[in-house]
């Protein structure tokens, strides 16, 4: 994602800032300015912080003129659990930090998702489990994305990280993932051509999906990351829509990572001029090249992990398959985002 300045000192600010780490301003998100202005800036403008800015859990400003007292992003959130409680507001606090990164990420890429955008509006559900209660499952229907905040827990995260068999588990993967649900609702029924196409990659989604999942999670099969046969991970394996989601998310992640200039802080401000949005890399570059530049940045970020003696940080083999999965994709996106 892009690198973000406090408008009014040019200082690289970063998604959790609330103040400036140069001029010492008091920061918000602006929506209207899609980047971090001094509140007294802001406020100058009729902009006002969101009003769960006083727990902590948001830097965004409520725009001029609007009557809500929380600001887009949050009133995106239409169900949390009852807050004040640390082992809950922790994870909703980085659970809503993750869903405001896949928020600009989305907007960087010129994609419908803020309210009155899309056929149906994107909401997000982030609950707890409850005594005496099923479970909540993460996942999409309908529009709304639905996280079980154990996942915003990094020790809970990690059992299920252990169980699933899933070493890049991540609140924001989850995200990006139930979000392709999102837009393969929004867009395959409504486009014949896409959808045929759609069915000779990924399969056909008429299976049965409850099944399909319940074989999956009984007995998975057989993966292997090195030779991956087409499936970016081992839950692509289990239905075409999961394929979809999940070569869905990993095109975010590429787009995300590679719209990052790759400088030090030194360098942050000459370089963050020259740091390609997203929206150009998806216009201008065709997919092999993206590839390329991703999978360059990638072996860097393995070759440090290895050196300190960790796992790599991107274990993945994009092979032919893949590729022409996340081709797929990256003319989807364009289509979309330049019909806007």
């Amino acid at each position: 994602m892009n690198r973000l300045h406090c408008l009014g000192c040019g200082q690289a600010a970063y998604l959790r800032n609330d103040w400036c780490t140069r001029c010492q301003a008091p920061l918000g998100f602006s929506t209207e300015q899609w980047a971090f202005m001094p509140l007294d800036a802001a406020e100058a403008r009729g902009e006002r912080p969101c009003a769960h800015r006083d727990t902590g859990l948001c830097n965004w400003l409520v725009s001029a003129g609007d009557p809500h007292v929380h600001c887009l992003s949050c009133r995106m959130t239409t169900c949390l659990p009852a807050l004040g409680r640390p082992e809950v507001d922790q994870p909703v606090y980085w659970l809503e930090l993750a869903k405001r990164r896949l928020l600009l990420s989305l907007r960087e890429l010129g994609l419908p998702a803020l309210p009155g955008e899309t056929r149906l509006p994107l909401r997000f559900a982030f609950l707890e489990d409850l005594p005496d209660q099923p479970p909540v499952m993460t996942g999409h229907a309908q529009g709304l994305i639905t996280v079980n905040i154990k996942e915003a827990d990094p020790r809970r995260r990690l059992d299920e990280q252990l169980a699933m068999g899933e070493v890049q588990r991540t609140v924001l993967g989850h995200l990006r993932h139930e979000s392709g649900h999102f837009y393969w609702d929004e867009w395959m029924n409504e486009d014949p051509a896409s959808l045929a196409r759609f069915r000779d990659l990924f399969g056909d989604e008429r299976s049965d999906y409850a099944q399909a999942l319940a074989d999956h999670h009984a007995q998975p099969r057989p993966w292997d990351p090195l030779q991956p046969a087409g499936m970016i991970s081992r839950y692509a394996l289990a239905h075409p829509w999961e394929d979809w989601a999940e070569t869905w998310a990993h095109y975010l992640l590429m787009l995300d990572g590679l719209s990052e200039p790759d400088t030090d802080e030194a360098e942050a401000e000459s370089a963050s001029a020259q740091a390609p949005l997203a929206g150009d890399l998806v216009r201008h570059t065709e997919l092999p090249a993206l590839l390329d530049q991703w999978l360059s940045r990638a072996r860097h970020g393995n070759a440090l992990n290895r050196a300190l003696g960790l796992p790599d940080v991107y274990p993945f083999v994009i092979d032919a398959g893949v590729s022409t999965k996340l081709g797929f994709i990256h003319e989807l996106v364009r289509k979309q985002a330049s019909s806007r």
